[in-house]
């Protein structure tokens, strides 16, 4: 049938998912050395081996170095938006906002229970974007206002809510594809 080659193709990008996921949990407990970390140093040797295992390495690292000459002089624009985010969770810690914005955030908490905040959560950040933050500013605040430990929270399971969210919004919200389309049309 037609539809096997997508369903192989499904199945082999399901597989890849599991074993990364997987790698960096195992990696995470062995090194301690902190999840984020754990991901900066394993997706791009991982991606590579996931290719030359599909027998693609060569087409890998061809994309790859495209990918590289073409999006490194578009960063700035993203430079700019961490720089922001970075100016926003500076600006909360110095004003004292962000202890109020935890007070909220342990209250909020308190009243829905841990799984309804969780669940809650990738709502808030598409609020926020809905109001014209970037996703990136408006997950970095939330992180930054966000203590699991007065929350009784896992900081994994935080981490993992907080990608979510910031997929979502960026599916979501307003900085998706219309963001990216005048850029692309103003260059």
């Amino acid at each position: 049938p037609p539809w096997r080659p997508a369903l192989r193709h499904l199945g082999q990008m399901l597989l890849a998912i599991m074993l990364m996921v997987a790698t960096i949990g195992v990696l995470d407990r062995l090194l301690r050395i902190g999840m984020l970390t754990v991901v900066t140093l394993v997706a791009i040797p991982f991606a590579l081996a996931w290719s030359m295992a599909l027998g693609r390495g060569r087409d890998f690292l061809r994309a790859a170095r495209l990918q590289m000459a073409s999006r490194l002089p578009r960063m700035a624009d993203q430079f700019a938006i961490f720089l922001a985010a970075g100016f926003f969770v500076s600006a909360m810690h110095l004003s004292g906002a962000d202890h109020a914005v935890n007070e909220a955030f342990l209250a909020l908490h308190d009243a829905l229970g841990t799984r309804l905040f969780l669940i809650s959560m990738p709502f808030m950040a598409l609020a926020v974007a809905m109001l014209g933050v970037h996703p990136l500013v408006a997950i970095a605040l939330l992180g930054e206002s966000l203590k699991p430990d007065v929350l009784g929270i896992d900081v994994n399971l935080l981490a993992v809510t907080l990608i979510g969210s910031s997929v979502l919004t960026y599916m979501l919200g307003p900085f998706s594809g219309t963001l990216g389309l005048m850029q692309s049309l103003t260059r």
